[in-house]
């Protein structure tokens, strides 16, 4: 009885003894971080996360209409996953002289570039938009997305566009002969701006 004693004590001692407490944030904590990096405050649904970016700074007009930026100047950003392995995506809205740089940023922070497409012809400015993909500690890749912002920052206000490290992106001229494009058939095609 007695050894039947010691084994039951024992049992209950390891069993019910403290947890340690592990410095960790809750997982709302986590997300409120996120939005702090992007200046955005974000939107919890089933796990999914989204900041909104609104472009503030562009009045777009087409013809004589003035558009409503929520129609079409809606940049965000999309995280799921545990904060540890997030996944994000989203777009962006660019003027023309904000897309080279941003891209370059892009590259530079290790951000997949998935679409770059355009939503309205005929708009001024020519905005351009970018979709993008990228992965890992969420606060991290907030901190790389943000990157993106500040080379679109420096882009608008006429700073040095350069990003700020990384390898050199070469760029082509319209017309000039690009290896590995292709067009439908085989055939090699030529770079061109929109509408020209």
């Amino acid at each position: 009885m007695r050894v039947l004693s010691r084994l039951v004590f024992t049992f209950l001692l390891t069993a019910l003894r403290p947890l340690p407490i592990c410095a960790q944030a809750p997982l709302g904590a986590v997300w409120d971080s996120v939005g702090t990096i992007l200046r955005a405050p974000g939107v919890s649904t089933g796990g999914y996360f989204r900041y909104n970016l609104p472009r503030r700074d562009i009045t777009l007009t087409v013809g004589d209409v003035t558009v409503s930026p929520a129609l079409a100047l809606g940049s965000w950003a999309g995280f799921s996953g545990d904060p540890l392995g997030a996944t994000v995506m989203g777009d962006l809205v660019l003027t023309a002289a904000e897309v080279k740089p941003v891209l370059a940023e892009l590259a530079v922070q290790q951000i997949e570039v998935t679409a770059v497409h355009n939503h309205l012809v005929g708009g001024t400015p020519q905005l351009t938009y970018v979709h993008f993909h990228g992965q890992g500690v969420a606060t991290a890749v907030a901190a790389r997305q943000r990157g993106a912002g500040r080379a679109r920052a420096r882009a608008g206000s006429g700073h040095d566009v350069r990003p700020h490290a990384g390898p050199r992106i070469g760029v082509r001229e319209p017309g000039e002969r690009a290896a590995g494009v292709r067009i439908a058939g085989g055939r090699d095609g030529r770079l061109r701006r929109n509408g020209r």
